[in-house]
């Protein structure tokens, strides 16, 4: 990057299908003819799409602290429309910097030419790798966001406290960093690793709250805790980002993980042993095909005994449509 400065990555923030990314000392933006919203460390820069828009057809921009990043040297737009809309935009809020707004021609897609999607994929990644060795891992949950610090391979320094303090440095920085990114707030519980000494638990605090300031969100900090834990209020001024781009998994419901398969077979078994009686000759369990076959292949042969035992034909049918918890159990009449 120009200046020898190392590429900062800007939350890759959807805005009505918008994103942005800084990389070195180039914004890039892909407008897709609905909207622009330029994210900067504590300043928000806002195109509204075109359904809102003041009567006079210009676009009204909203603002958030200060605007003139001069350290900016030029903003890309991939699209003729999406062009336009940054140039006029630019020229209604910094017409100085109008000229440094250019169109994107190259044949490579803007976003593959600056590999924006390895961007976006990290920041859904709920672990995150430091230079050292270290990493964190962001759980979020409803109530709180919990965020867990570990040496890892970072294991270089003389002793244990040194490799513990370097480690929860370098995590401080990261932690309020990908707080900005991902757009969390709330209360957020920073598991950082045990340090006896209470200078060095001083100065990772203070690192914290340096990097937190730096990006002028209003958070409160709470000392150390005797389980070593550090609690952060963010306040929240707009939906997380994987709120914002992200749904509920359909497979597990939005809990994280699912049901093994044999744990299902189970469940089977005891929803055709409870409901025998409703029977007369035989029943249908429709299941994934993962799950049929776990039971066709069971050694234990749980269906065969237990139709033997209740008297009743099991059939088993696979359905290409049904998720791995999903079974019915159904009579069949002949």
């Amino acid at each position: 990057p120009p200046g020898g400065r190392p590429p900062e990555r800007l939350q890759l923030r959807p805005a009505r299908e918008v994103v942005c990314l800084l990389v070195g000392l180039q914004l890039i933006v892909e407008g897709r003819d609905v909207g622009v919203l330029l994210r900067l460390p504590g300043d928000e820069l806002l195109l509204l799409p075109d359904e809102e828009r003041a009567g006079d057809g210009c676009a009204r921009p909203h603002r958030a602290g200060m605007c003139d990043k001069t350290d900016v040297d030029e903003v890309l737009v991939e699209g003729e429309r999406g062009y336009k809309n940054a140039n006029d935009f630019m020229k209604m809020i910094m017409p100085s910097h109008a000229k440094n707004v250019k169109h994107y021609h190259d044949g490579l897609p803007l976003f593959a030419r600056y590999q924006v999607e390895s961007f976006l994929s990290a920041m859904f990644n709920p672990v995150v790798q430091h230079k050292s060795g270290g990493y964190i891992v962001i759980g979020i949950t409803e109530a709180l966001v919990a965020i867990d610090v570990n040496s890892g391979r970072a294991t270089k320094e003389g002793s244990i406290e040194d490799t513990a303090l370097k480690t929860n440095l370098e995590a401080a920085d990261e932690i309020s960093r990908q707080l900005r990114l991902r757009d969390l707030a709330g209360l957020i519980v920073i598991d950082f690793i045990d340090m006896e000494d209470e200078e060095h638990k001083r100065r990772v605090l203070r690192t914290l709250e340096e990097a937190a300031h730096s990006y002028r969100v209003k958070s409160n900090f709470s000392n150390f805790s005797d389980l070593g834990l550090v609690q952060l209020v963010r306040k929240r001024d707009s939906e997380s980002l994987a709120r914002t781009v992200c749904e509920p998994c359909e497979c597990c419901r939005g809990r994280g993980f699912v049901k093994t398969a044999e744990t299902i077979c189970l469940e089977i078994a005891n929803e055709i042993h409870r409901r025998a009686g409703r029977y007369e000759k035989a029943c249908l369990v429709k299941a994934s095909e993962l799950v049929v076959n776990r039971l066709l292949k069971d050694k234990s042969n749980s269906i065969v005994r237990l139709s033997k035992a209740l008297g009743l034909e099991i059939r088993l049918q696979a359905e290409l449509g049904y998720q791995q918890e999903e079974f019915d159990v159904i009579e069949v009449s002949n």
